[in-house]
């Protein structure tokens, strides 16, 4: 469980202001093609558009997208903090 190790590091920061961390994700999604919508007298298509999805990456394959990314913001001291535990 990572809330625990990220509660574990952050206790032994000495300053309570510098005790946090904030984490995000981008994700992208990469349009791989487009076909036009054809309008016709007795039918219609709207138009489609296909996205590449990376299979090769199974957590990008799992969240639908083409490529994501993991980032953390943390304080100088509680990084001083991770990197000597």
């Amino acid at each position: 469980d990572n809330n625990s190790t990220v509660a574990e590091v952050l206790s032994k920061v000495r300053k309570p202001e510098n005790a946090w961390l904030l984490t995000w994700t981008i994700q992208e999604v990469f349009s791989k093609s487009e076909k036009p919508g054809r309008k016709g007298l007795f039918s219609s298509e709207k138009t489609t558009q296909e996205f590449f999805i990376n299979t090769d990456d199974l957590e990008a394959a799992r969240q639908g997208v083409s490529s994501y990314e993991n980032h953390a913001l943390i304080p100088h001291e509680a990084y001083q903090a991770l990197y000597a535990a």
